[in-house]
C-alpha cells in the first residue's frame, strides 16, 4: 500500500495542526510498512487544485490511495491506518464544521 496525502492550499498557508497531521501519518504508514509521500497545490481555487492533484494521483501508477486533507484539518494520530485496514475501497467522512469532536462522532456512529 502506498498513499498519496493531498493537500491542496491558498497562498501557500496551512493550519500547524495540518501540517503535523502529516508528519504523523506518514511516519505511521512508513513505519507499518506502507509507503505515503504528500504532495500539495497551490491556487486560488481549491476545487481546481483538487482536480490536478487527483490527475497527478492517476498519472502515478505506484500509489495505491489517494487521500484528501483540506490544510485546515488535522487528523488523530494513528486514524489513517484504522481507516485504511478496513479494506472499503471508499472512505469519506463529513466535515461541516472547523472544529471536530471524533469522539463524539464515533459515538453517534455507534
Amino acid at each position: 500500500m502506498k498513499v498519496f496525502i493531498a493537500t491542496p492550499t491558498i497562498a501557500n498557508t496551512m493550519q500547524v495542526e495540518t501540517a503535523l497531521s502529516i508528519v504523523n501519518m506518514v511516519n505511521e504508514l512508513r513505519n507499518g510498512g506502507h509507503g505515503a509521500d504528500w504532495f500539495n497545490y497551490n491556487g486560488t481555487f481549491v476545487t481546481r487544485a483538487r482536480h490536478i492533484l487527483a490527475s497527478q494521483f492517476l498519472a502515478c501508477t505506484d500509489f495505491t490511495h489517494l487521500l484528501f486533507l483540506g490544510s485546515d484539518n488535522g487528523v488523530p494520530n494513528g486514524a489513517i491506518p484504522r481507516l485504511l485496514q478496513t479494506g472499503q475501497e471508499v472512505i469519506g467522512i463529513a466535515c461541516p464544521l472547523r472544529h471536530f469532536e471524533a469522539a463524539r462522532f464515533a459515538e453517534a456512529a455507534r
